[in-house]
């Protein structure tokens, strides 16, 4: 890690105001500035491990790899690059994707979620449904996949009233799927039973939501 700190130094265009060090196996590139009352506060930091992978962060928040190029392995010429960009969208929010905030607030979110024991609380599912809601925000509408819970609360607020569901779909202040994609999902009800769709649906996202407990369980064994 000290001769990449090295040849950073060394760089003509390396960004101002940035501190380099070498800590254990891994190398820290960051960007302090005073507070208010003169302590210090780390704004961006790019953390580079011993296998030259990199992790980035602004003001406190990891940064979602998919904000910027990736590498599997970085270049010094990569690292300035990465630590212009940086104090970019530190200097200037406005040059900053809408995208890094929507990621970032998810990841917040999530953590609120992971930390709360019922998850048929109230409390939980409001959080869940904003979740959902920013993440099917950053996909294309035709590349979008809804949850049963959520297909569930269309399909039920459709079938109460079409002209209702059809001004909120309208509106565009959410994410929902459209008519077309509540009718294909009620069309696999099974005609030769008695069940019926609002029923089905329930039976769905119980069966979907298990397979992704035991999903889930066996990803942590």
């Amino acid at each position: 890690m000290s001769d990449i700190a090295a040849k950073l130094l060394k760089e003509t265009s390396l960004p101002q105001g940035f501190t380099i060090t070498a800590v254990d196996d891994s190398l820290l590139i960051y960007l302090l500035q005073l507070n208010n009352d003169r302590t210090p506060s780390t704004v961006a930091c790019i953390a580079m491990k011993s296998d030259l992978t990199v992790t980035c962060s602004l003001q406190g928040k990891v940064v979602s790899a998919s904000q910027y190029e990736d590498p599997v392995k970085y270049r010094v010429s990569q690292l300035v690059n990465l630590m212009d960009r940086l104090k970019s969208w530190h200097t200037d929010p406005s040059s900053t994707a809408s995208s890094f905030y929507i990621l970032t607030a998810t990841v917040e979110l999530k953590k609120a979620t992971d930390c709360m024991q019922d998850s048929s609380c109230e409390e939980y599912r409001k959080i869940s449904f904003i979740i959902e809601q920013l993440k099917l925000l950053q996909k294309q509408k035709h590349g979008r996949h809804y949850t049963p819970q959520l297909t569930i609360f269309t399909f039920m607020l459709h079938a109460a009233s079409p002209a209702a569901y059809k001004l909120l779909l309208d509106e565009n202040v959410l994410c929902l799927p459209s008519t077309n994609t509540l009718k294909k999902v009620t069309r696999r009800v099974n005609s030769l039973t008695s069940v019926d769709n609002s029923a089905y649906l329930h039976l769905r996202v119980s069966f979907t939501a298990e397979r992704a407990r035991k999903n889930s369980d066996a990803d942590h064994r």
